[in-house]
């Protein structure tokens, strides 16, 4: 996807960025996000709330899924078409940004600005910046876990994932489910088919995956170690066969019942638990060092097009999807836990998969390691690369060794 955004012209990343009005077209914002349907009937919500506090005032908007959305994104940011306001992920920041496609926002940030940041959570006031710019605005905040049927399990009398567990015993527990299902649900998704499940394992251990500087932070001895431990939980037959996680698009083992248990993001229970057709719980993944090896992120960001003559206007729906304390009731936990004090209140009246995540969060804050650098512009590529590596080997197409020697020769010519 990135290779279209480098080859545009600067002239057409950069188009229109000398305007800063509300004209050229008029009141109308175009907004677009990703997620799933439960997620757009919220955001519709609140976004008609925006247009009713500020008439005559329009907002477009349009969603898809993740990899559709990044798809499109990278399809406009290369033709110098990308909407007013686009909800950004943590991996795409210093990619738009160096390219010129986001709009710095610092000169509407303060306190007689369009956006105030003065209430942000402390775990999220860095994210969103790129050196001395701010490309994004967090949105909400979210962190890894394992999703688990805890009934299943104990049907199974297989013990949950939980930080208090080894690798070990959590390979031989969620072999369990595979055993009592008799193969029809794995006892989880495997946690290696993108680089995830490795940065929590190398968090684990004190390392990291990317250097400030965007080059890999760990040795080809690290990911060897790694693998050899998802080969033994594969070969256990606690992880689903890769043919699962393919078999069960667009949905999710999870969702589809092939698997009892997954490491995802947090903000993501409901979802899950609706495909699933029954409760799911949360913990953290199992540990050898007694490390959690999970960060608190920034699970949404908003941004601003570089190349949008609205660009105060756009500040002012950011800044209200932020701070309004009625979009923080609308929303939810679907995005995340809120990102500022003035939402975050309302989280005590979340109900359902609100309230567990909003008590998971609650109960993991003391536990979690330090927020890593954000990826570079290529991880994203990077993170692609390395799972269809990890296919191949989970596949038995290459063994171990050849997986170590493709990923880290190719990582030289994706990140530089």
């Amino acid at each position: 996807m990135l290779s279209a955004l480098a080859a545009a012209p600067a002239a057409a990343l950069l188009a229109g960025c000398g305007s800063d009005s509300t004209s050229g077209g008029g009141r109308t914002l175009t907004y677009n996000y990703w997620g799933a349907s439960d997620r757009a009937l919220l955001v519709e919500k609140a976004v008609r709330l925006f247009e009713k506090l500020h008439p005559g005032t329009t907002v477009k908007t349009s969603f898809s899924d993740f990899g559709s959305y990044w798809q499109k994104m990278m399809t406009a940011a290369a033709g110098g078409n990308t909407p007013d306001v686009l909800e950004m992920d943590y991996a795409y920041i210093h990619a738009l940004g160096d390219h010129g496609v986001l709009a710095d926002l610092n000169p509407y940030v303060g306190a007689d600005k369009q956006i105030d940041l003065s209430t942000l959570r402390p775990q999220l006031r860095a994210s969103g910046m790129v050196g001395a710019k701010r490309y994004a605005v967090p949105v909400a905040l979210n962190s890894l876990a394992v999703m688990y049927d805890a009934k299943l399990y104990k049907e199974a009398g297989a013990v949950p994932p939980s930080l208090s567990m080894s690798y070990e015993q959590c390979i031989h527990e969620t072999a369990k489910i595979s055993r009592y299902t008799r193969g029809k649900q794995a006892g989880m998704t495997d946690p290696a088919v993108n680089y995830q499940g490795l940065e929590i394992w190398l968090q684990q251990h004190g390392k990291a995956l990317f250097t400030a500087s965007g080059k890999l932070a760990f040795e080809p001895e690290d990911l060897r170690t790694y693998l050899t431990l998802m080969q033994k939980w594969r070969e256990s037959g606690g992880l689903g066969p890769a043919s699962v996680i393919n078999d069960t698009l667009p949905g999710t083992p999870v969702g589809a019942n092939r698997a009892a248990a997954v490491i995802t993001w947090d903000n993501q229970l409901a979802g899950f638990a609706g495909q699933r057709g029954s409760a799911l719980s949360l913990s953290l993944p199992p540990t050898d060092t007694g490390v959690s090896g999970v960060y608190p992120k920034a699970s949404m960001l908003m941004s601003i097009s570089a190349n949008s003559p609205r660009r105060a206007l756009a500040a002012t729906f950011v800044n209200f999807m932020i701070n309004d304390p009625r979009v923080g009731r609308i929303l939810g936990s679907n995005l995340g836990m809120p990102p500022t004090d003035g939402q975050l209140p309302y989280s005590r009246t979340f109900k359902g998969t609100d309230a567990v995540v909003r008590d998971f969060e609650a109960s993991i804050a003391s536990k979690q390691v330090r927020t890593p650098v954000a990826p570079p512009q290529a991880g994203g590529e990077f993170n692609t690369y390395y799972g269809r590596v990890y296919e191949k080997l989970s596949y038995r197409r290459i063994g171990i060794d050849e997986a170590v020697k493709e990923i880290f020769q190719q990582a030289e010519v994706i990140l530089g």
